[in-house]
């Protein structure tokens, strides 16, 4: 096994940088840590068939305080091995990046280097399995913190440091903009369809109705959130924790936490809804833990410990890995047994 993992370690640095695939086998009651992905990237999403597992830096890590190029990265979900990066003809910095429902494109949005002193804005889509770039958009007028696919797969939303919601139809090549309301312009740090695509979640509290472009603040979403298939609900973590509530009426249903959390960093939902986990600092020393709850009735799972803040989590899609995010940018993935 060290003989295995040395040369995963090798041929990874081969390709694209030094990044090292750790194998650990740590347990946590019903969680283990299989491997441990040092500077992968601190925004993480598993591919919808839970093969991969892609990752870039975003706003936790500096971007521009390093001269090497950040890229969207695809990795084995299963060992942790790098399989490519997508890049752009010049060097770039990807800040957030996500896969097509039917898991073949990758589209990434951030800041790509022209010529030395002068910086472009930028969202570009690359074929999952060859890494061929397909198309790009040029000259995006700020810098792109978020990307989200629509359920048909036809159109990339994406938005930062803007008054606007930019949705790049990828069929027609055409790009429209919905300007946002005043006080949510410059705010969003995560955007997410709902399943049938019809709302589209902007983090921390704002919901927009794809068909007439109406925004409505329905609150406490927190940093984070997940849909709940089969339900109009999201879970969302936040200051006072892990909060259910309906993402059309805003209606309150309850929050899942315990006496010892003071702030949520991120959460995640498994794809049946069954599970919810929630990531947080503890007011006891500093303590940084994994909770893991049962949503019938909010029972905890496991708590794992972890070494630094966790700021992105994903459920691998049949629930059974847990892939996290520190904020020094090292992917953890977990086996988890309910």
């Amino acid at each position: 096994m060290k003989n295995a993992t040395l040369l995963a370690c090798i041929f990874t640095c081969f390709l694209s940088g030094c990044y090292t695939s750790t194998d650990i086998d740590e347990s946590y009651g019903s969680a283990r840590r299989l491997f441990t992905i040092k500077d992968a990237g601190n925004d993480i999403v598993y591919s919808p068939d839970g093969k991969y597992l892609l990752s870039t830096i975003n706003e936790h890590l500096d971007m521009f305080g390093s001269k090497d190029a950040k890229d969207a990265l695809l990795w084995d979900a299963s060992n942790g091995t790098l399989i490519r990066d997508f890049k752009l003809d010049r060097r770039q910095y990807l800040q957030s990046a996500c896969f097509s429902p039917d898991g073949k494109i990758v589209a990434a949005g951030g800041v790509q280097h022209v010529t030395d002193g002068y910086l472009m804005n930028t969202v570009a889509l690359w074929n999952t399995a060859t890494g061929q770039l397909i198309d790009q958009e040029w000259m995006v007028p700020f810098k792109v913190t978020t990307v989200s696919f629509s359920p048909d797969g036809q159109t990339v939303a994406y938005m930062g440091w803007s008054d606007d919601i930019s949705f790049w139809n990828i069929s027609t090549n055409r790009t429209t903009k919905v300007t946002v309301p005043e006080k949510m312009a410059s705010y969003v740090n995560t955007m997410r369809y709902n399943p049938d695509g019809s709302y589209l979640l902007l983090s921390p509290q704002f919901l927009m109705n794809t068909k007439d472009k109406s925004f409505i603040d329905i609150g406490r979403t927190g940093r984070s959130f997940s849909f709940i298939p089969g339900t109009d609900r999201i879970m969302s973590g936040g200051p006072d924790g892990i909060n259910l509530l309906s993402y059309i009426t805003g209606e309150y249903f309850g929050t899942i936490d315990d006496k010892y959390t003071w702030y949520m960093s991120t959460s995640a939902a498994t794809k049946d809804g069954k599970y919810f986990a929630g990531a947080h600092e503890t007011s006891t020393y500093g303590a940084k833990e994994i909770n893991i709850w049962r949503a019938s009735d909010g029972a905890m799972i496991t708590s794992i410990p972890v070494e630094q803040v966790i700021v992105t989590m994903d459920f691998s899609p049949d629930g059974s890995r847990l892939a996290a995010s520190d904020k020094d940018g090292n992917l953890h993935v977990f086996q988890i047994t309910y």
